[in-house]
C-alpha cells in the first residue's frame, strides 16, 4: 500500500472516530448536566456546525498538506528517473552513432583498400637491367632493357640521368608496352663511363588511361655492373 493510501485510510478513520465522539458526547454532556440544549437560531446553529467541524476540517487540511508533499516527492522522483533515462538513452545512441561510424570508416577503408588493390594489378610490372661497354676513344655506350611482366602500358616515355649533373645519358618511347615484351634502347653517343648514381624514370598510361611514373636506382658495382632497384610508383598528373 502507498503512502497516500495509508494518508486516505487513516483520515477516514480518524473522521468516522471524530463523529462518533461527537455524537455520543453531546447527549453525555446533556444528560449530567454539562451542556444544555435548546432550541437555537440559523446563526447560532452555524457556529456550533463551525466549531465542532472545524478541528475536523484543519486535520483534513493538514493531511491533504502531507499528502500533496508527498505527491511532489513522487513526482520529483519520477521527473529524475525519467531524466536517467533520457540520459541513459542518449548515451546509448551516441555509442551507436560511434559504431555505426566505426562500420562505415572500416567499410570505407576495405573499399579503398580493394580498390587500390584492383588498380595495382592493372599496372605494368617493370623488370629493367642496364649496361655498358667501351667503344673506340676509351668511350662508353651504354644499354638499357625494360621487360613487363604485368598488366600493359600505353604511351611509355623512360630516360636515364646521373643524378650527380642531371646529365641525360639515353631515353625513348614505346606506344605500347604489353606483357612478355621487351623495350631495347642503346645509347648513341660515346661518354665517358659515369660512375656515380642514375636514375631511370618511366611514365606510361594504364590500361584504364590513367598516368603513372615509375623511378629506379641504378647503381655501379665494382665489377662495372649495374645493379637496378625500384624506388617508387605513383600517380602522374594528366598535362
Amino acid at each position: 500500500m502507498s503512502k497516500k493510501d495509508r494518508l486516505a485510510k487513516v483520515g477516514i478513520k480518524a473522521t468516522k472516530i471524530y463523529l462518533i465522539v461527537l455524537v455520543t458526547l453531546i447527549p453525555a454532556l446533556a444528560t449530567i448536566g454539562l451542556l444544555k440544549i435548546e432550541p437555537i437560531g440559523l446563526n447560532e446553529l452555524g457556529d456550533f456546525l463551525a466549531g465542532a467541524f472545524g478541528p475536523l476540517a484543519i486535520f483534513w487540511l493538514i493531511l491533504g498538506f502531507f499528502q500533496q508533499g508527498e505527491e511532489l516527492r513522487n513526482s520529483v522522483a519520477t521527473l529524475e528517473l525519467q531524466a536517467k533515462e533520457l540520459a541513459n538513452s542518449v548515451e546509448q545512441q551516441r555509442e551507436l552513432v560511434l559504431a555505426n561510424r566505426e562500420a562505415l570508416d572500416h567499410e570505407k577503408a576495405l573499399a579503398q583498400s580493394s580498390e587500390i588493390y584492383r588498380k595495382n594489378n592493372l599496372q605494368p610490372k617493370f623488370f629493367p637491367t642496364f649496361s655498358s661497354w667501351m667503344s673506340t676513344g676509351n668511350k662508353f655506350a651504354y644499354i638499357i632493357i625494360i621487360e613487363n611482366a604485368g598488366g600493359p602500358a600505353a604511351n611509355v616515355e623512360y630516360d636515364v640521368q646521373a643524378c650527380t649533373d642531371n646529365c641525360l645519358i639515353l631515353s625513348g618511347r614505346a606506344t605500347m608496352h604489353k606483357n612478355g615484351e621487351r623495350i631495347e634502347n642503346r645509347s648513341s653517343a660515346k661518354i665517358p663511363k659515369i660512375a656515380s648514381d642514375l636514375l631511370l624514370r618511366i611514365s606510361y598510361k594504364d590500361s584504364e588511361g590513367d598516368d603513372f611514373l615509375s623511378a629506379f636506382c641504378i647503381q655501379l658495382l665494382e665489377d662495372d655492373r649495374f645493379s637496378v632497384s625500384p624506388l617508387s610508383t605513383i600517380p602522374r598528373p594528366s598535362e
